[in-house]
């Protein structure tokens, strides 16, 4: 497992996870295809990609996977770490904002694009030289890289310089069948949340036990 950071009582990894075998060191499947990655929500098949279906990506950003292989019994996190709950990351937004923004504290000093600003209707967009840095201050050496993420919709490679988009293991409810996942986005001030398709292609990054 990659080199960790403690932030508050928490033990982070400072990578994104790039394993292709569950802990029990069955392979996982990698798809390619657009389609044959939404085919895996009708069986839940676990499956993983490259970023652009690009291996050289992989060092920097690590994999994507959709949330089958982070829910399989068999495991996808190494021993002694787990894919983090809700919970875990609500305290990780909690200790690091008891002192600073948690977006810019997360995300790494470069790689990540510009921001868009907001305009009004009859405003011109500035050049995008003009436009506010994206990048972080990394001041906890989370290190968060913009690695975008597959979209559930068409399984199109997404965003990647806008946004660090990670896998919870907790469901938003029983009846909404969506999972947690949260987004660092270029330029933004906080660790956000929402639910996500089981089906989209996210970063993911282990707790230690």
């Amino acid at each position: 497992m990659p080199n960790s950071v403690q932030i508050g009582a928490q033990n982070w990894s400072v990578k994104n996870l790039d394993v292709t075998h569950f802990s029990n060191g069955d392979p996982i499947l990698e798809i390619r295809d657009n389609d044959e990655w939404l085919k895996c929500l009708k069986k839940k098949v676990p499956a993983f990609c490259h970023i652009d279906n690009d291996p050289n990506n992989t060092t920097e950003f690590g994999l994507l996977y959709n949330f089958y292989s982070v829910h399989d019994p068999r495991g996808l996190a190494p021993t002694g770490w787990r894919i983090p709950s809700k919970e875990d990351w609500d305290e990780l937004r909690v200790s690091v904002e008891q002192t600073e923004q948690s977006g810019p504290a997360l995300r790494t000093k470069t790689g990540w694009d510009k921001k868009e600003p907001v305009i009004l209707p009859w405003e011109k967009m500035p050049e995008k030289s003009e436009w506010e840095d994206g990048n972080g201050t990394d001041s906890l050496s989370f290190a968060a890289l913009p690695a975008g993420y597959r979209t559930p919709g068409d399984g199109k490679f997404s965003h990647r310089g806008e946004a660090a988009i990670f896998w919870s293991s907790t469901q938003v409810s029983e009846v909404n069948t969506a999972i947690w996942a949260y987004f660092l986005l270029a330029g933004g001030g906080t660790l956000d949340n929402m639910g996500y398709n089981q089906i989209s292609g996210l970063s993911v990054r282990c707790l230690k036990d």
